[in-house]
């Protein structure tokens, strides 16, 4: 049914604006462009009716059935479609949407597509292209695109092709681009939808958007609908996306200016964005706050998309370590993927042996122990690492599964079997939470404190506070570690829990350098050993170079 067809049926009851639809279901945008100025008018309803009148699901649950909008939905084509009755300018000629992964983004964008087509206001000899930034997203565009314009009554009316679909007997196209592809030149298209915008990345697929966009101007289109008492003039670019992880991309900039035109910073009518996303204070494991989170930010959430499918995503991704990726994907927040410290290769290879844990070095070995200790929900570690050889290994390590608090008891007798097995030359540990522990140390084998300035500790004593959040301290102390694991330099025991922990490690990086994180607070993936031993190689080898270094007066040595 192309737009002459659809003209047939009255569309004065049709054209209205888009509020009337809303329910109490409907949950707004966080961001949005400013209302449009009284007496605008909105061709919305007229492509919602058509779509539903003339298309069908594509590939999923409801193939090839009768489409029915959620009221967000109708919202979103409502105000794409808002346009001036005096001339049938529309009022907005760039529109970037923002709604999570499950919002049915690829199938409202094939909607749109046909309606640009062979819809009740498509332009005359319309040229329509649909694009995403790979093929394979591209090919699934299209093909929601093409299938739900055969599976419901436009068949008879177009001739579809792998890439193409065109109208039959009068000119008019729509063409499937993948942006990795590149492009030189546009050509006089009428409409560009450009599906998943975070996946834009690079130079030839950021030219791609800019070139559809600038091509847009060339033309102006106008809808020659009979039945129309104002004709529809002017293109459109429409980008639909979930968030992304680099501000500094293409989504990354037409991010920012949308919230300045929500703002009202900048006044830009052609620019429409509309933006769902949850806001970041909410603590997600709180189980009232998390439902919350998951609402605001998915307009579906509660109707097509369910909310024990999200709830039950979030456990998965948290029990894998990657809460961040539903921050992303299912709360549509900036998230940054954490990366790795160092690449799992370069652990491995630092393996004393390559298929089991290596022995502790022979009692009696000079050593320094790195701790870092948790009450419950992280791991405590007690790391060795040798003087004069450069070796790590793990003295003792507790990892609660249970919620339950580690056993200071036992903390303490392993520290105690380690400074009557080895030379312990200095015991350097992470204070919080263990402060009275350490406290029962260093009035049994004495304190020392750093001098940074001087390179130097001061005191006689064995034990040393190193607190991992002091990044002018600890970011040096990753760096030489990270330095060293990558030029083959020291060996480690392949425990288990150290090899696990050291591939946890995540990259953070501070005025003082890079540290390690998790990926995230409640992050089930641990790093403590990492960090102990972090401590212990670090203090191990500004003790090997005291004792490779000339001999000084006591005064300079300080202690």
């Amino acid at each position: 049914m192309t737009q002459r067809a659809a003209s047939k049926t009255s569309t004065a009851a049709r054209r209205r604006t888009a509020p009337s639809h809303q329910s109490s279901s409907f949950r707004p945008p966080r961001y949005e462009s400013p209302a449009a100025p009284e007496g605008t008018l909105t061709f919305g309803p007229l492509v919602r009716w058509w779509i539903q009148r003339v298309l069908r699901h594509g590939e999923g649950d409801q193939f090839g059935k009768p489409i029915a909008y959620d009221d967000f939905q109708n919202y979103l084509i409502d105000r794409i479609y808002e346009f001036d009755p005096s001339t049938g300018d529309l009022l907005h000629n760039r529109v970037l949407i923002g709604v999570p992964k499950g919002n049915a983004k690829t199938e409202l964008c094939a909607h749109i597509g046909d309606a640009e087509l062979a819809g009740p206001i498509a332009p005359v000899s319309p040229n329509v292209v649909i694009s995403a930034a790979s093929y394979e997203q591209a090919d699934k565009l299209f093909g929601a695109a093409k299938t739900g314009a055969l599976e419901g009554d436009l068949g008879p009316f177009i001739d579809a092709f792998d890439t193409e679909i065109q109208l039959r007997g009068i000119p008019g196209v729509m063409r499937r681009i993948a942006a990795i592809a590149g492009t030189n030149d546009g050509g006089l298209e009428t409409c560009h939808i450009g599906d998943e915008v975070h996946e834009w990345e690079g130079e030839r697929r950021e030219r791609v958007w800019t070139i559809l966009g600038n091509s847009l101007k060339k033309r102006t289109p106008r809808s020659a609908n009979p039945d129309l008492a104002v004709q529809r003039r002017g293109a459109l670019q429409i980008g639909i996306t979930t968030a992304g992880d680099d501000m500094d991309g293409l989504l990354g900039r037409l991010y920012g200016y949308g919230r300045k035109v929500a703002s009202g910073e900048l006044v830009d009518p052609g620019f429409l964005f509309i933006w769902w996303e949850a806001d970041s204070g909410w603590d997600l494991d709180d189980p009232g706050q998390l439902r919350s989170a998951v609402l605001e930010a998915n307009p579906a959430a509660g109707s097509f998309l369910t909310m024990q499918n999200l709830l039950g995503r979030y456990m998965e991704l948290v029990a894998e370590g990657r809460a961040h990726e539903f921050r992303r994907y299912h709360l549509n927040q900036w998230v940054a993927a954490p990366d790795d410290w160092l690449a799992a290769d370069v652990i491995e290879r630092a393996r004393r042996f390559p298929d089991k844990v290596a022995p502790p070095p022979a009692p009696g070995t000079k050593i320094v122990l790195g701790f870092d200790g948790s009450n419950n929900r992280d791991c405590t570690a007690l790391i060795g690492w040798t003087v004069d050889t450069d070796y790590g290994f793990v003295v003792d390590a507790w990892e609660p599964t249970d919620g339950q608090p580690v056993s200071r008891t036992a903390v303490d007798a392993a520290v105690h079997r380690a400074f009557k097995t080895w030379n312990v030359v200095e015991l350097a540990g992470d204070p919080p939470g263990w402060r009275s522990e350490l406290e029962r140390w260093e009035a049994e084998f004495g304190t020392r404190e750093l001098d940074e300035e001087h390179d130097r500790v001061t005191g006689s004593g064995k034990v040393l506070r190193f607190a991992t959040f002091q990044y002018a301290r600890f970011g040096p102390a990753c760096a030489e570690m990270k330095t060293a694991m990558l030029g083959h330099e020291p060996r480690i025991d392949g425990h288990p829990i150290l090899l696990r922990h050291l591939k946890n490690a995540n990259a953070y990086d501070t005025r003082h350098g890079q540290v390690i994180v998790k990926d995230g607070k409640m992050s089930p993936r641990k790093i403590d050993a990492a960090d102990a031993a972090i401590i212990a190689r670090h203090r191990a080898r500004w003790h090997a170079r005291r004792r490779a270094a000339p001999s000084k007066t006591p005064s300079e040595v300080g202690f």
